[in-house]
């Protein structure tokens, strides 16, 4: 499992991500990507007021997407810094649906 403090990216982290990032899209989320030298995945998920007005569902979205990385455990060793957007109407999907749309997304990256 990862631990989740210690990949977590820093303001400057996402500032570079952000700018200097390729991204990869989903159905209701996209990711922007950068290759690190830390030998680990490290990642922060950003979810917009427009997404919700209210912060309970925003950290719940934020909360599902941090755990499914958790558990599944197979991108420990990725070296990647990773900014997960979320877009549309993610807030009615299930968590099973967002779990398929988030893995197929970062193995776009990983094989690229």
């Amino acid at each position: 499992m990862i631990s989740l403090k210690r990949n977590r990216l820093k303001n400057e982290d996402i500032r570079k991500v952000l700018s200097l990032g390729k991204s990869v899209s989903g159905n209701f989320l996209s990711v922007k990507f950068i290759r690190n030298n830390i030998g680990r995945l490290r990642f922060t998920i950003i979810v917009s007021n427009k997404i919700s007005g209210k912060s309970v569902e925003r950290n719940l979205l934020r909360r599902r997407i941090r755990e499914i990385i958790r558990q599944s455990g197979k991108y420990n060793e990725t070296n990647f810094d990773l900014v997960i957007l979320t877009t549309g109407n993610i807030l009615n999907k299930s968590r099973e649906e967002i779990k398929r749309v988030l893995e197929a997304t970062i193995n776009k990256i990983l094989s690229q």
